[in-house]
């Protein structure tokens, strides 16, 4: 019986929620016993670009970063690659954010409690607009990968971030769907949209991962 918080990647929970019973054992599996210590990846592009958002759209911090990288020894050549063309990317974004927006990183790592199961949900930059004297809260995902994601994916993970902000929202704040964000810099995509997920389907997925999870766990 897994008793845990489970630090679960929002994306592979979106792929578990499509994907068939055969797959949804495999990506459990690889969660469970992984074929290479967990590490994260990317970490100096991301926080290159979480740096130069917060200091005012800063690109001296994206070049610096860029001559890091391009310096520096990865062990996985595709690290490398995928953060220099990651940075370079970002230098070339239209940001599709309004003059009055404010960014910080996102300090608060605040598991949310769906089902009675804690999710752990990590979005790296908290946006804030103010509109008519009222704080409105998005959130900024930076996902550094290859993979193409769909619509649904994005839908997904943006109703998961949602559930997030409103439990970090103070009185007087409110959450806007509208500036949840995910920024995929291999591709230079702002994704972002007005779908949102019942999120009796978010909850159903998530009962059914930690139902795989604990099967396959006892086996």
């Amino acid at each position: 019986m897994i008793d845990r918080i489970v630090h679960f990647p929002i994306f592979k929970l979106a792929e578990f929620s499509m994907a068939t019973e055969i797959r949804k054992t495999g990506i459990i599996n690889e969660f469970l016993y992984p074929k290479h210590p967990l590490r994260a990846y990317h970490t100096k592009a991301k926080n290159c670009i979480i740096q130069c958002l917060e200091n005012f759209y800063d690109m001296s911090i994206i070049d610096k970063g860029l001559n890091y990288v391009t310096k520096t020894v990865y062990k996985k050549y595709w690290e490398k690659e995928n953060s220099i063309k990651s940075l370079e990317n970002f230098k070339n974004s239209i940001l599709p954010f309004g003059d009055n927006f404010t960014f910080e990183k996102n300090e608060n790592r605040k598991d949310i409690e769906v089902n009675g199961h804690s999710i752990y949900v990590n979005p790296e930059m908290i946006i804030k607009d103010i509109r008519d004297g009222i704080i409105y809260l998005g959130a900024i995902k930076i996902h550094i990968s290859k993979t193409t994601q769909d619509k649904i994916d994005f839908d997904f993970c943006r109703t998961i971030v949602f559930e997030y902000l409103k439990s970090i929202a103070k009185d007087g704040e409110k959450v806007d769907f509208k500036m949840i964000y995910f920024y995929t810099p291999l591709n230079n995509k702002w994704n972002n949209s007005n779908s949102m997920l019942h999120t009796q389907i978010i909850e159903n997925t998530i009962d059914e991962f930690y139902s795989y999870l604990n099967k396959l766990s006892a086996a």
